[in-house]
Protein backbone atom coordinates (compact mmCIF):
# COMPACT_ATOMS: atom_id res chain seq x y z
CA UNK A 1 0.00 0.00 0.00
CA UNK A 2 2.71 2.24 0.56
CA UNK A 3 4.07 1.88 -2.90
CA UNK A 4 2.35 5.52 -4.72
CA UNK A 5 3.89 7.36 -2.48
CA UNK A 6 7.46 5.54 -3.10
CA UNK A 7 6.84 6.00 -6.52
CA UNK A 8 6.06 9.54 -6.76
CA UNK A 9 8.73 10.25 -4.23
CA UNK A 10 6.05 11.38 -1.34
CA UNK A 11 7.55 8.76 1.20
CA UNK A 12 8.50 9.83 4.60
CA UNK A 13 11.49 8.66 6.64
CA UNK A 14 12.29 9.12 10.16
CA UNK A 15 14.99 11.82 8.99
CA UNK A 16 12.23 13.76 6.87
CA UNK A 17 10.37 15.36 10.15
CA UNK A 18 11.38 18.48 11.27
CA UNK A 19 9.82 19.39 14.54
CA UNK A 20 10.16 22.20 16.45
CA UNK A 21 12.80 21.79 19.14
CA UNK A 22 13.89 18.30 17.66
CA UNK A 23 16.72 16.54 19.79
CA UNK A 24 18.72 13.80 18.14
CA UNK A 25 20.11 10.73 20.52
CA UNK A 26 23.33 8.35 18.92
CA UNK A 27 24.61 5.18 20.72
CA UNK A 28 28.26 4.54 21.69
CA UNK A 29 28.82 1.02 21.55
CA UNK A 30 31.12 -1.47 22.11
CA UNK A 31 33.89 -2.96 19.52
CA UNK A 32 34.69 -6.49 21.30
CA UNK A 33 32.63 -9.37 21.44
CA UNK A 34 33.08 -9.46 25.29
CA UNK A 35 35.05 -6.74 27.67
CA UNK A 36 35.42 -5.40 30.86
CA UNK A 37 34.81 -1.98 31.32
CA UNK A 38 37.20 -0.39 33.32
CA UNK A 39 36.07 3.34 32.81
CA UNK A 40 33.57 5.83 30.63
CA UNK A 41 33.84 9.39 31.04
CA UNK A 42 31.63 11.50 29.46
CA UNK A 43 33.08 14.40 30.43
CA UNK A 44 34.47 15.76 26.68
CA UNK A 45 31.13 15.06 25.53
CA UNK A 46 28.82 16.57 27.68
CA UNK A 47 31.28 19.93 27.84
CA UNK A 48 30.87 20.05 23.39
CA UNK A 49 28.26 22.81 22.67
CA UNK A 50 24.61 21.29 21.21
CA UNK A 51 25.22 18.55 23.32
CA UNK A 52 22.17 18.30 25.65
CA UNK A 53 22.68 15.35 27.83
CA UNK A 54 25.32 12.03 27.71
CA UNK A 55 24.63 8.46 29.74
CA UNK A 56 26.25 5.76 31.17
CA UNK A 57 24.83 3.21 33.21
CA UNK A 58 25.38 4.56 36.30
CA UNK A 59 23.90 7.74 35.50
CA UNK A 60 20.49 6.00 34.84
CA UNK A 61 20.07 3.69 37.84
CA UNK A 62 16.32 3.25 37.10
CA UNK A 63 17.26 1.68 34.52
CA UNK A 64 19.63 -1.30 35.94
CA UNK A 65 16.97 -4.19 35.89
CA UNK A 66 17.10 -3.88 32.00
CA UNK A 67 14.65 -5.19 29.29
CA UNK A 68 12.71 -8.55 30.23
CA UNK A 69 13.83 -11.69 28.44
CA UNK A 70 10.93 -13.38 26.92
CA UNK A 71 12.31 -16.64 27.14
CA UNK A 72 10.35 -20.15 27.42
CA UNK A 73 9.75 -21.19 31.16
CA UNK A 74 12.13 -24.19 30.17
CA UNK A 75 15.26 -21.50 29.84
CA UNK A 76 17.07 -19.11 32.50
CA UNK A 77 16.60 -16.12 31.45
CA UNK A 78 18.77 -13.27 31.69
CA UNK A 79 17.48 -9.44 31.77
CA UNK A 80 19.05 -7.60 28.51
CA UNK A 81 20.72 -4.11 29.47
CA UNK A 82 19.89 -0.89 28.14
CA UNK A 83 23.33 0.42 29.09
CA UNK A 84 25.87 -2.12 30.05
CA UNK A 85 27.83 -1.64 33.16
CA UNK A 86 30.93 -3.90 34.56
CA UNK A 87 31.06 -5.81 31.45
CA UNK A 88 29.94 -6.08 27.72
CA UNK A 89 28.84 -9.46 26.40
CA UNK A 90 28.65 -8.86 22.80
CA UNK A 91 29.85 -6.59 19.79
CA UNK A 92 27.36 -3.61 19.88
CA UNK A 93 25.95 -3.55 23.07
CA UNK A 94 25.25 -0.05 23.64
CA UNK A 95 27.50 1.57 26.68
CA UNK A 96 26.48 5.24 26.76
CA UNK A 97 24.17 7.70 25.32
CA UNK A 98 24.25 11.09 23.90
CA UNK A 99 21.65 13.54 22.70
CA UNK A 100 22.28 16.80 21.20
CA UNK A 101 20.92 19.59 18.95
CA UNK A 102 21.74 18.18 16.11
CA UNK A 103 22.49 14.85 14.00
CA UNK A 104 25.99 16.15 13.06
CA UNK A 105 26.93 17.02 16.46
CA UNK A 106 25.45 13.96 18.73
CA UNK A 107 27.49 11.58 15.87
CA UNK A 108 30.54 13.88 16.15
CA UNK A 109 30.24 13.18 19.35
CA UNK A 110 30.74 10.02 19.90
CA UNK A 111 34.36 10.12 19.31
CA UNK A 112 34.93 12.12 22.17
CA UNK A 113 33.54 9.21 24.71
CA UNK A 114 36.74 7.93 26.82
CA UNK A 115 36.24 3.94 27.23
CA UNK A 116 39.01 1.57 29.03
CA UNK A 117 37.47 -1.41 27.51
CA UNK A 118 39.57 -4.77 28.67
CA UNK A 119 38.88 -7.23 25.87
CA UNK A 120 37.78 -10.93 27.46
CA UNK A 121 37.52 -14.24 25.94
CA UNK A 122 34.63 -14.30 24.19
CA UNK A 123 32.74 -16.61 21.66
CA UNK A 124 31.87 -15.82 17.73
CA UNK A 125 29.87 -19.07 16.72
CA UNK A 126 27.20 -21.04 18.29
CA UNK A 127 29.57 -24.04 17.77
CA UNK A 128 32.33 -22.28 19.95
CA UNK A 129 29.70 -21.24 22.72
CA UNK A 130 28.73 -24.87 22.77
CA UNK A 131 32.48 -26.31 22.71
CA UNK A 132 33.08 -28.13 25.67
CA UNK A 133 35.22 -25.14 27.79
CA UNK A 134 34.10 -22.29 25.80
CA UNK A 135 33.98 -19.20 27.97
CA UNK A 136 31.39 -18.68 29.15
CA UNK A 137 28.63 -15.24 28.51
CA UNK A 138 27.63 -15.44 31.90
CA UNK A 139 29.79 -16.15 34.68
CA UNK A 140 26.90 -17.19 36.77
CA UNK A 141 25.71 -19.93 34.66
CA UNK A 142 27.00 -23.72 34.79
CA UNK A 143 27.65 -22.96 30.58
CA UNK A 144 26.14 -21.25 27.81
CA UNK A 145 23.57 -23.56 27.57
CA UNK A 146 20.26 -21.92 29.20
CA UNK A 147 18.08 -24.67 28.49
CA UNK A 148 16.68 -27.32 26.20
CA UNK A 149 13.37 -27.96 24.37
CA UNK A 150 12.17 -31.43 22.92
CA UNK A 151 8.85 -31.63 21.11
CA UNK A 152 7.56 -34.02 18.45
CA UNK A 153 4.55 -34.42 16.90
CA UNK A 154 2.46 -37.54 15.36
CA UNK A 155 4.54 -40.90 14.84
CA UNK A 156 6.93 -39.73 12.63
CA UNK A 157 8.15 -43.94 12.73
CA UNK A 158 4.93 -45.27 11.24
CA UNK A 159 4.84 -42.15 8.82
CA UNK A 160 8.39 -42.91 7.22
CA UNK A 161 9.98 -45.37 8.63
CA UNK A 162 8.03 -48.31 7.55
CA UNK A 163 7.83 -47.44 4.24
CA UNK A 164 11.38 -46.47 3.89
CA UNK A 165 11.98 -50.11 5.70
CA UNK A 166 14.38 -48.67 7.66
CA UNK A 167 14.58 -46.22 11.30
CA UNK A 168 15.01 -42.45 10.16
CA UNK A 169 18.20 -41.23 11.76
CA UNK A 170 18.00 -37.59 11.39
CA UNK A 171 21.82 -36.00 11.31
CA UNK A 172 23.76 -33.04 10.29
CA UNK A 173 22.33 -29.30 10.88
CA UNK A 174 21.21 -26.41 9.44
CA UNK A 175 23.06 -22.86 9.81
CA UNK A 176 20.85 -20.10 8.56
CA UNK A 177 21.71 -15.86 8.60
CA UNK A 178 20.97 -13.35 11.69
CA UNK A 179 17.16 -12.84 11.73
CA UNK A 180 14.23 -10.79 13.15
CA UNK A 181 10.87 -11.71 13.14
CA UNK A 182 9.89 -7.93 13.76
CA UNK A 183 9.89 -5.10 11.73
CA UNK A 184 13.26 -5.25 9.78
CA UNK A 185 12.98 -0.93 9.11
CA UNK A 186 13.21 0.33 12.72
CA UNK A 187 16.47 1.71 13.04
CA UNK A 188 15.10 5.34 14.51
CA UNK A 189 11.74 6.51 15.60
CA UNK A 190 10.67 10.42 15.60
CA UNK A 191 8.67 11.44 18.87
CA UNK A 192 6.90 15.04 19.14
CA UNK A 193 4.15 16.95 20.61
CA UNK A 194 1.58 17.68 17.81
CA UNK A 195 0.63 21.33 18.11
CA UNK A 196 -3.00 20.73 19.23
CA UNK A 197 -2.14 17.83 21.59
CA UNK A 198 -4.44 17.96 24.78
CA UNK A 199 -2.80 15.98 27.27
CA UNK A 200 0.15 13.38 28.14
CA UNK A 201 -1.62 10.79 25.47
CA UNK A 202 -1.54 13.12 22.91
CA UNK A 203 1.65 11.91 20.63
CA UNK A 204 3.02 11.64 17.46
CA UNK A 205 5.79 9.19 16.93
CA UNK A 206 7.50 8.38 13.60
CA UNK A 207 9.55 5.36 12.23
CA UNK A 208 11.54 4.97 9.30
CA UNK A 209 8.74 3.56 7.59
CA UNK A 210 6.83 5.20 4.53
CA UNK A 211 4.25 7.29 4.89
CA UNK A 212 5.45 8.50 7.91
Amino acid sequence: MEDPDLITGRGLYASDPHLEGLAHLVVFRSPFGRARIDRLSLDAARATPGVLAAWTAEDLPELAAGMGDLAPRQLTARSRPILASGETRYQGEALAAVVAESAYTASDTLELVEAELEPLPAVGTLGDALAQGAPRVHDDLESNVSGSITRSYGDVESAFGARLGRRLMPAGGAASLRWLHGAPSDHGVVRGWPPDHVGVDAVDVRGPRQGG
